[in-house]
């Protein structure tokens, strides 16, 4: 299923953003691999681990965790003053590129940044904030003496 991009304000509200279509449509993939999951333009790749003593690899993970939301690289301006966005990988139905109106481009950037003090990585069950198995489950795994 490709993202389907909205126009969030302005004259153009509610409209879908224009797309560049530039190859043809790919059939969807089928993953074979428990540890790789894509929903609704999410993926989530949990084969990922580093050990301590692995230090190149810790820290090329933590590069990859922190590097911006968009590459500036990819970024530039249309004849006609819209913003042209160059996707890293096509996505399954051709679009290689999506053009904003400025005030478009800036509003999607505008809600990826966090609000003040709110953590980005949201933990559940038994590493949630308000977990109520953590002690038990601590006492399992590891009695205190």
């Amino acid at each position: 299923m490709p993202a389907t991009y909205r126009v969030a304000i302005g004259p153009q509200k509610g409209r879908k953003v224009f797309t560049l279509q530039t190859i043809p449509p790919q059939p969807q993939p089928v993953l074979d691999n428990a540890r790789v999951a894509k929903l609704n333009g999410f993926s989530l790749h949990a084969g990922v681990a580093a050990h301590a003593h692995q230090r190149k690899k810790l820290e090329r993970l933590c590069r990859y965790i922190a590097r911006p939301a968009i590459a500036e690289k990819r970024l530039s301006m249309t004849s006609t003053g819209k913003v042209r966005y160059e996707l890293k990988t096509p996505f399954r139905n051709g679009t290689t590129h999506v053009i904003f109106e400025p005030l478009d481009f800036i509003a999607r950037l505008a809600a990826l940044v966090p609000k003040p003090r709110v953590n980005l990585t949201r933990f559940h069950g038994v590493f949630a904030p308000r977990r109520k198995m953590l002690l038990h489950f601590l006492h399992t795994v590891h009695p205190w003496t």
